[in-house]
């Protein structure tokens, strides 16, 4: 089990890519590797870190 902390220490350290097309890809690849070892509530906070931090 992940906890949400940890989760965003390993978003912090991803440098977004430049173009949005790459950013989405990023982005889908971290949310399918991530979000099903956090918690059921915490899920939907990462994702919208990871639309923030993304620029989504």
């Amino acid at each position: 089990m992940l906890t949400f902390e940890q989760a965003c220490t390993i978003l912090r350290g991803t440098k977004p890519k430049r173009r949005k097309r790459d950013r989405y890809q990023q982005r889908d690849e971290l949310q399918h590797r991530f979000a099903p070892l956090l918690d059921v509530s915490d899920r939907d906070k990462f994702e919208q870190k990871l639309n923030d931090y993304f620029r989504l």
